[in-house]
């Protein structure tokens, strides 16, 4: 059972890939400069530059950007603390996909950062309960949520339903 649970979480992981939101969320923008991306003539560092500002001015997709750059090492060294950082700060802010990657960082353990199957729980609550998820991010955040849930006792399970119930009341200015 505990071997299977391994096996599917590393499957899990590796199919879903962090920071695909950021792709899906790329593919659905309208044309016009997307400052998240590289545009002509910029250097990584000038990209690097402009999404601590704006993530520092409170922007969650910038936040949620650097946070899985951080995690992936794309662009930059990799730090999984940064990312954490990054990632909990777009999630605080009501990012789905931030939400849906802090339930997979917390559910897979990296380096430093150990894994937590409640937190892990309770992030893809919040995800999964999003309508500004795509169709497959939505299908994936419900799959996920159910895998780890199998691994949780009924005491977490419930604890975590109660913290993300209060999680989305308290939140609910911040709901689209």
């Amino acid at each position: 059972m505990r071997l299977s649970f391994v096996i599917s979480v590393c499957v899990v992981v590796v199919c879903l890939g962090m920071g695909e939101g950021a792709q899906a969320a790329e593919e659905q923008a309208p044309a016009k400069k997307n400052p998240y991306l590289y545009n002509t003539g910029q250097t990584s560092n000038d990209l690097l530059t402009r999404l601590q500002s704006l993530a520092m001015s409170g922007d969650s997709d910038a936040c949620y950007t650097l946070g899985a750059k951080y995690i992936n090492g794309e662009g930059v060294p990799q730090d999984y603390s940064l990312g954490v950082k990054w990632l909990k700060l777009a999630a605080e802010d009501n990012h789905a996909y931030a939400q849906f990657d802090l339930a997979r960082v917390y559910l897979v353990r990296f380096d430093e950062f150990q894994q937590n199957k409640q937190m892990a729980y309770f992030w893809a609550n919040l995800a999964a309960a999003h309508d500004t998820l795509s169709p497959r991010e939505l299908d994936k955040a419900l799959k996920l949520r159910v895998l780890i849930e199998e691994e949780l006792t009924e005491d977490e399970v419930r604890a975590s339903q109660q913290a993300a119930t209060l999680w989305l009341e308290k939140h609910k200015k911040n709901m689209n």
